[in-house]
C-alpha cells in the first residue's frame, strides 16, 4: 500500500515557508460534559486525545460507547476499537450499552445486557430499543481488533489498518497493550508514526492519573510522548478522587 501523509524532513528558504498551506483545522468529533471544574472535554480529528481514568472497566465502557457513538455520528468514517483487556462478555455488554446510548435498535436477545433495575427510569434515561426486524443492528463502519494482554504492537495495528482502512482508532487501555515501560514507549512512538502515515484520529485510554500530562506538554513515559502531540487531555475522576486532586492543586503539588 502506498504510504500516505508520511512526514519527512524538508529544507526551506524562510520566504518559502509562507507559501506552504497551513495544517487543516481539526474538527470536534465528540464532546463529553464533565463535573470537574465545569469542563467540557473534546476529542478532535487528525490528532491524539488522552483519556485518563483509574476505573479500568469504566474506561472500557467509555471506549466502547465512544466507538459506537462516533460510528453512528460519522458514517463516512471507519472506526477501529482496539481491545487490550476485556473478555468477550465485557466487550459484548459495553458495546450493547453503547448501542443503547446511541439509540440503535437491537434484537430482543440483547435484553440480557440490561437487567431490570429498581425504581422508575428518569426523564433523561435512555431505554434500549428492541426490534427483531432489523437486518443488522451493528454499525457497518465499526470494527474490533482484539489484542490479548501485551500483544498490541505497531505492526499489528498497521496490518489491520492496511487490511481495513480506518479513520478513527480507539485504544481502550494503554497499560494492558504493553506491560513494560519500554514496550509502551515503543508503542507510543509507533502510534505517532501511524497517525502521520494514515492521517488518523487516535483516542488513548489510560489508567494513570498524572499531573504532568497536559495538552501539547511532553512528560515522562509513553503518555508523555503522546501528550506532546495531544490537543485534548481528559481526567475522569470519582468525587473522592476529585476532592483529593483539588486539595493537591490548592497546595500547589499538581496543576
Amino acid at each position: 500500500m502506498e504510504i500516505l501523509n508520511q512526514q519527512t524532513p524538508r529544507s526551506f528558504r524562510v520566504e518559502d515557508i509562507f507559501l506552504e498551506p497551513t495544517e487543516r483545522q481539526p474538527e470536534v468529533l465528540v464532546r463529553y460534559p464533565s463535573q470537574q471544574w465545569g469542563e467540557t472535554f473534546e476529542a478532535k480529528s487528525d490528532s491524539f486525545t488522552i483519556v485518563m481514568n483509574r476505573d479500568l472497566k469504566g474506561s472500557i465502557q467509555m471506549a466502547s460507547g465512544m466507538a459506537v457513538f462516533l460510528s453512528k455520528k460519522h458514517p463516512l468514517k471507519n472506526v477501529l476499537l482496539v481491545n487490550t483487556y476485556a473478555g468477550v462478555e465485557l466487550m459484548q455488554r459495553t458495546l450493547a450499552l453503547g448501542m443503547k446510548d446511541a439509540e440503535l435498535p437491537m434484537p430482543s436477545s440483547f435484553a440480557r445486557f440490561f437487567p431490570q433495575s429498581e425504581g422508575t427510569p428518569g426523564p433523561n434515561d435512555r431505554l434500549p430499543i428492541f426490534d427483531d426486524s432489523v437486518a443488522s443492528p451493528f454499525p457497518f463502519n465499526l470494527r474490533l481488533l482484539d489484542c490479548p494482554m501485551a500483544t498490541c504492537t505497531t505492526w499489528r495495528l498497521e496490518q489491520e489498518i492496511q487490511l481495513y482502512p480506518s479513520d478513527i482508532v480507539i485504544l481502550n487501555s494503554l497499560e494492558f497493550a504493553s506491560l513494560s515501560q519500554w514496550q509502551r514507549g515503543q508503542l507510543a512512538e509507533g502510534l505517532l508514526e501511524l497517525r502521520a502515515k494514515f492521517g488518523l484520529t487516535i483516542v488513548i485510554f489510560s489508567q494513570e492519573m498524572r499531573s504532568d500530562i497536559s495538552p501539547y506538554f511532553k512528560g515522562r513515559g509513553a503518555l508523555g510522548i503522546l501528550s506532546a502531540h495531544a490537543p485534548s487531555v481528559w481526567r475522569i475522576m470519582t468525587a473522592a478522587e476529585q476532592e483529593k486532586w483539588d486539595n493537591l492543586r490548592r497546595r500547589g503539588i499538581v496543576h
